[in-house]
């Protein structure tokens, strides 16, 4: 998956918030986030994460390409 890492959720937090930022949504809307973070749990180490998309990568910088592992669970 291309996107973005963040070490902390207060990171991801921020971050989505910057993206979040600069989208104008109309007023009364029921959409009020362009995207989610994530967490990789399963990963060794754990870690936050951001989807990469068209927006999201003209807001935030330091694209990463990883692997998300998911449980069985």
């Amino acid at each position: 998956m291309e996107g973005y890492k963040f070490k902390t959720e207060q990171e991801a937090i921020n971050a989505l918030k910057q993206v979040n930022d600069k989208v104008n949504f109309p007023e009364g809307s029921v959409t009020t986030s362009w995207t989610s973070y994530n967490f990789a749990a399963s990963n060794k180490p754990s870690f936050y994460y951001i989807a990469s998309d068209n927006f999201t990568d003209t807001i935030l910088k330091g694209k990463e390409l990883f692997e998300v592992v998911y449980s069985e669970n």
